[in-house]
């Protein structure tokens, strides 16, 4: 598996999971992952890079805009195989910044919130705090088709 992604029980509504709890809790969470890899070669913190991602992401001094590429129906962690990030280079990992950042700014933050609150946010805050994993790949397409 080169990427696996974990997401909250909660939703973001829940205080323990509001932006500035969970910035903290994954900080304390990357830094374990990290100290443990200093200490013993066989650790998951030497293999896996995460990533997170929050409702309310905000990159501080930064466009809106940009803060868009770290948002999330729910607080979420990716975890992706360090090894998989090195394969691609850096060349490529820069690209999808640069990438991500043109599209994001070319949209502008206004477009991107209602985007967001119409197709994300509303989506998430009617539904279960917690989606049950779809049974099939099916299943997920029949969903997405009934929400279009």
């Amino acid at each position: 598996i080169a990427f696996c992604i974990m997401v909250t029980s909660a939703n973001d509504h829940d205080p323990q999971w509001d932006f500035d709890s969970f910035y903290d809790w994954f900080f304390e969470f990357e830094d374990r992952l990290l100290e443990e890899a200093e200490h013993d070669t066989k650790s998951i913190g030497e293999y896996v890079t995460p990533a997170p991602f929050h409702p309310h992401w905000q990159f501080e001094g930064d466009d809106d805009a940009l803060s868009f590429e770290k948002r999330s129906p729910y607080p979420t962690v990716s975890i992706v195989c360090t090894s998989e990030i090195e394969k691609a280079g850096d060349e490529v990992t820069q690209q999808i910044g640069i990438q991500n950042a043109h599209t994001l700014t070319n949209m502008g933050s206004a477009a991107l919130e209602e985007f967001y609150e119409k197709n994300v946010y509303q989506r998430s805050a009617h539904s279960q705090s917690y989606q049950k994993p779809y049974a099939t790949i099916e299943d997920m397409e029949d969903d997405h088709d009934d929400m279009m």
